[in-house]
């Protein structure tokens, strides 16, 4: 009920000579089954959260749900240099009748099935309510695997959300949700705030959890290294990391197609300094994209640039 194999014809692209052998990401992807055993190995699993009840809970605009299959398709044509690195599609988590929760068990699920077999997963979103789904899916990989390690979260975000739970969980309330709940095995360090977008309360929040965090007026290209060096910093804290990023941290120049657009947001050089500090500390243990809405995108610009972004994480991992 909650689970969908990707449709293999979504991997498709521009032909390639057999001879000349993987040029393109469509070619080097293995459509999986989540739930039946592979028979070859696999280092990066891609896994999609066609969800974005969590958005509309917390008044967004909806569309992100079908936001990776459209991540998918350009990440298809996009040229492959990882041949020493093997992908699969494990396809998606979806919802049935506004069963967030539901979904978020079964996709924290999959993470850490992924992890079980030794598969760096990226998450493919869907609302941000896919944070508190992944986050603990590695917690509940960890709780075997080493009980206790501690998690940094990293997050590339225009928001804090770090709303607390009024009635029901959204996509604003997921790292409220997990610090609450694992106050003494997870750290926040959100990066790209903007204050216009962030009432008093979730600054006092923030205070509250002493999370340190960057605004976004910092978040330029020529603070890059001093910026870097504070993530390195939170870095060393920590046993893990899960970096999650979501598109309306990016100004609305790089990414118009998300749920909140801004133009006051960060740019893709920035966000790719960010990951590669992230993914070369070999702590990285899994990450997401959330909030494309591919409803509002300007010829897949934002698409586009979620899959460099995708390219990226894989390549420095």
């Amino acid at each position: 009920m909650y689970y969908r194999k990707t449709d293999s014809q979504i991997w498709s692209g521009r032909k390639v000579a057999p001879q000349l052998g993987v040029q393109y990401w469509y070619q080097a992807v293995k459509v999986a089954d989540l739930y039946a055993p592979h028979l070859t190995p696999v280092d990066i699993g891609l896994l999609g959260y066609t969800v974005d009840e969590g958005v509309s809970r917390n008044q967004g605009r909806p569309g992100a749900a079908t936001g990776p299959d459209h991540i998918r398709r350009q990440l298809a044509k996009l040229a492959f240099h990882l041949s020493e690195k093997r992908i699969a599609d494990f396809g998606d988590i979806r919802i049935t009748q506004q069963k967030m929760e539901t979904a978020q068990e079964s996709f924290a699920q999959g993470i850490c099935q992924l992890l079980q077999q030794d598969i760096f997963p990226i998450g493919l979103g869907g609302g941000h309510d896919i944070a508190y789904a992944n986050a603990q899916g590695v917690l509940q990989y960890l709780r075997e695997k080493a009980p206790r390690a501690s998690l940094g979260i990293i997050n590339l975000d225009a928001h804090f959300d770090l709303r607390p739970v009024i009635d029901q969980a959204n996509s604003g309330t997921p790292f409220h949700q997990l610090l609450s709940q694992h106050p003494d095995q997870v750290g926040y360090f959100p990066i790209g705030i903007q204050r216009a977008a962030n009432p008093p309360m979730l600054f006092e929040w923030a205070q509250q959890w002493q999370v340190a965090f960057i605004e976004a007026e910092a978040c330029r290209d020529e603070y890059i290294t001093d910026i870097t060096s504070r993530v390195v910093d939170f870095i060393d804290q920590y046993d893990y990391l899960y970096l999650s990023i979501d598109m309306d941290g990016f100004s609305s120049a790089f990414a118009p197609g998300v749920s909140a657009p801004s133009p006051m947001g960060f740019s893709p050089f920035f966000a790719n300094a960010i990951i590669t500090a992230v993914a070369t500390s070999k702590k990285l243990i899994s990450c997401d994209l959330a909030e494309l809405n591919p409803l509002f995108d300007q010829d897949h610009q934002t698409a586009r640039l979620a899959a460099r972004l995708i390219n990226k994480i894989a390549d420095s991992w």
